[in-house]
């Protein structure tokens, strides 16, 4: 259900009427959660078709080594395509058609709420995780000590990549919203 914008009172001041009419509302809440919904199911099924067949022909006692390249090849496919539902899902469930900001603005919200999200999510749980290994060691952080050089390389080559994937996803959220608010529904007109 979409709310239209309020109508303007007599008894406001011209300038005030027009600025007020002129408002429209850009923001579909409801796509935007139908794509962040679309979003995370497509993530995780994606996910799932990966290890299951990365499960089913590597054997990670003979070659754990190889493991890592094409799973990280994958993650980058799987987030850009799960980004692509999220955003074509949020352009079809608009009632926007066609229009190019809409699609721009429902694919940015549907990138940007589900990377909030996602940073939450992984956030508390890697607090809630090091407390664990912490109260288990029964240790206290003091410094990084002699590994911090490869750390900090480590974290730097992270950072960039990340920052890459994300803009990325981005795009991809962006393209899908756009095909999806120009898909036909078969509703139309009806």
């Amino acid at each position: 259900m979409r709310i239209e914008p309020v109508e303007p009172t007599e008894g406001m001041e011209p300038r005030y009427r027009r600025a007020l009419a002129s408002i429209r509302d850009y923001v579909h809440w409801g796509p935007v959660w139908a794509g962040v919904i679309g979003f995370f199911a497509a993530l995780i099924l994606l996910s799932l078709l990966g290890l299951g067949i990365g499960l089913a022909t590597v054997d990670p006692a003979t070659n754990a080594a190889g493991i890592g390249t094409p799973a990280f090849i994958w993650g980058g496919i799987v987030l850009l395509l799960s980004y692509f539902v999220g955003g074509w899902f949020a352009g079809w469930t608009s009632s926007d058609r066609g229009s190019t900001m809409s699609a721009f603005i429902l694919g940015t919200t549907v990138w940007a709420l589900s990377v909030v999200l996602i940073v939450v999510v992984s956030a508390t749980n890697l607090i809630g995780g090091l407390a664990r290994i912490l109260a288990v060691l029964n240790l206290t952080v003091i410094g990084i000590g002699p590994i911090g050089g490869e750390v900090a390389a480590v974290a730097a080559s992270t950072a960039i990549w990340t920052f890459f994937v994300l803009l990325l996803a981005w795009l991809a959220a962006f393209a899908g919203a756009y095909v999806g608010t120009r898909g036909m529904r078969g509703t139309e007109g009806v």
